[in-house]
């Protein structure tokens, strides 16, 4: 049986690139593309396949990337073109699994619009008769003779695409009504829904770091300072690991943390909070809700490591586990009362709509895949920095079960500074100059992440090299989120701008705003 959506037309487009993300539970793949996506797609039941159909493609013909790592969910990607320029993508799926797609548009940091593609564990099954719906339009045949598939038109979908801001689904056994599937389109607003940044062994680890990461970060919408926190390890009566020459580890953090604060605290448009400022004992559990607490939108533990020996050394970046991330959601998922205090909007929407158990899955998985995205590409810059002045014992953001990141809002990075226990980088950790370049080479690597959304001074915009830009170079950092009962005309009116420069800014095809949505501000 088949199943197929068609989706809102677009204009002439291309696809940049197709990025593929495995992960324990999901395999993930983002569609980079100029433009809105114009396609179709069909899931065929019998023989296990997605098909997507673009229209209007131009360009270079992307590349297909490598699939190792998703083969529990993925089998093989077939990529050919069509007459009247357009391209066909076949995904053979795994025994078991079921495909899931949405589309985002560009945000604040990342140009490209997207089609992202979720395949999970569940069924293909179609439900109510959908091949009664069948209307003959077939798709068209590839240059490899396939068979035609036979494509079903829901007469709705076109004022669906339009109510829920880009929101494409296929979920055959778990129906969602308009409402609900209106919250969760929301999220590409309130909670930044971001795809899930690459395992080690994935293809997209490898792309520059140059070039916007799966999990590219959006600053704006939330108003004020950006908050950092900044988790100094252990404290008072745990002292962490103690070199062989009695250094203690909970000394080391502290000094760094606080260097690395006032860096923070001295770049325009950024704020540090600390999880502790003195030698005392926080519970693990208190440092994440500390986070939350101070609306920080990125946590930073620092640590010193310990080896079984002590020839080991060099410095590592730690992000939370996906396994660690099933069993805090289960946790989360069980303590409703939790919901509300979770940042970016994810609280909000769960909060505001009528219990419903897959909702709040979805959101919760979003907000993680987000968090753990974000985590991952800073992470992966804070290495390069790092590696400037230190030793490194992993090259690459490493994974595991660590209470400090379990925030599924906040993306959290766990920084070893290097090996206690190792005596020369123990005399090098002890001291205040090599405390300083690590905290400097930290705060960097957070500024060549974020850096680039920092509010601009004197005409400037500060970037992490030290280095300006002239202002006409940088993005506008005027935001406003959109509140209930506001219109175009009404903001228009509010900064002193025309209806049209908003509408051009924002690449607005409609005068319609959504409850959420960001909108750039152009210059009066």
């Amino acid at each position: 049986m088949l199943l197929a959506v068609l989706a809102w037309p677009a204009a002439a487009n291309q696809i940049e690139k197709l990025r593929i993300a495995p992960a324990a539970d999901k395999v993930r793949m983002v569609f980079d593309l100029n433009s809105q996506p114009d396609y179709s797609f069909t899931v065929d039941t019998s023989t296990k396949r997605l098909i997507i159909e673009f229209r209007d493609v131009t360009g270079q013909l992307f590349s297909v990337p490598r699939t190792a790592g998703s083969e529990k969910f993925l089998r093989s990607i077939h990529r050919s073109t069509l007459p009247n320029n357009m391209v066909r993508v076949e995904f053979l799926l795994a025994d078991g699994v079921k495909p899931q797609l949405f589309s985002l548009a560009p945000q604040a940091n990342y140009r490209h619009h997207r089609l992202v593609i979720d395949i999970k564990q569940g069924s293909l099954v179609a439900k109510n008769g959908a091949s009664g719906n069948v209307t003959g339009k077939q798709l068209t045949a590839s240059r490899n003779d396939e068979v035609p598939v036979t494509t079903l038109k829901t007469e709705t979908i076109r004022k669906s695409e339009s109510d829920l801001n880009g929101l494409q689904t296929v979920s055959p056994e778990k129906k969602i009504d308009r409402a609900v599937a209106g919250r969760i389109i929301h999220m590409s607003d309130l909670i930044s829904k971001e795809e899930l940044a690459a395992p080690d062994t994935s293809s997209s680890a490898d792309e520059s770091d140059d070039t916007p990461g799966i999990g590219k970060a959006v600053l704006s919408g939330h108003g004020g300072p950006f908050i950092v926190a900044i988790d100094a390890g252990h404290g008072g009566k745990d002292p962490g690991a103690i070199g062989p020459g009695n250094t203690y580890e909970k000394t080391v953090t502290l000094a760094i943390a606080r260097q690395l604060a006032r860096l923070i605290n001295a770049q325009l448009g950024m704020q540090a909070v600390m999880t502790r400022s003195r030698d005392h004992f926080v519970e693990l559990d208190e440092r994440s809700a500390i986070a939350r607490r101070k609306n920080a939108r990125l946590l930073i533990s620092i640590h010193a490591d310990s080896g079984p020996s002590n020839t080991v050394q060099g410095a590592s970046v730690w992000i939370l586990s996906a396994k660690r991330v099933n069993k805090e959601m289960n946790k989360l998922l069980d303590q409703q009362s939790k919901h509300t205090e979770l940042l970016g909007g994810a609280g909000k929407v769960i909060a505001e709509t009528e219990p419903n158990q897959y909702l709040a899955q979805t959101i919760l998985d979003l907000s993680w895949d987000n968090s753990r995205s974000e985590g991952y590409d800073i992470g992966k810059r804070v290495l390069r920095r790092i590696g400037n002045v230190a030793r490194l014992h992993k090259k690459r953001p490493e994974h595991a079960s660590l209470a400090v990141l379990k925030a599924p809002d906040i993306p959290s990075l766990l920084i070893e500074t290097g090996f206690i226990s190792n005596p020369e980088e123990e005399r090098l950790l002890a001291s205040a100059q090599y405390q300083s370049q690590l905290a400097k080479a930290i705060f960097n690597g957070v500024l060549d992440y974020y850096g680039h959304s920092l509010p601009k001074a004197g005409g400037t915009l500060v970037k992490s090299t030290g280095k300006t830009l002239p202002a006409t170079a940088s993005i506008d950092s005027r935001k406003h989120v959109v509140k209930t009962g506001e219109s175009l005309s009404g903001l228009a009116q509010q900064y002193g701008v025309s209806q049209r420069a908003i509408r051009d800014k924002n690449k607005l095809k409609s005068d319609n705003l959504l409850i959420g949505q960001v909108i750039v501000i152009p210059a009066s």
